[in-house]
């Protein structure tokens, strides 16, 4: 009995259709994860404090809360340049 060739290609497409959903909703998602822990792991053995700006939302490392402040001020400037600039 042969297989239908439409039926076949259907299959194929469906199935890679399933995969890339997969991969899209769980791998990469996990991969980014685990990156920014591995990130987040080497700035801690590096000696320096996660300090936390906006109720938690922003997370700066630094050695000491002026600069962790500094960076954050920086942080700021930047974005309202961005912003600025896109008007």
């Amino acid at each position: 009995m042969k297989t239908n060739p439409i039926f076949l290609l259907i299959t194929i497409v469906s199935t890679v259709y399933l995969v890339s959903l997969f991969v899209r909703a769980i791998l990469i998602p996990a991969w980014k994860e685990f990156q920014y822990q591995k990130k987040e792991q080497k700035h801690i053995e590096n000696g320096l404090r996660p300090f936390f700006f906006e109720h938690g939302r922003i997370k700066i490392f630094a050695k000491t809360k002026e600069q962790a402040d500094s960076q954050y001020r920086e942080l700021k400037k930047d974005l309202r340049k961005i912003k600025a600039s896109k008007k």
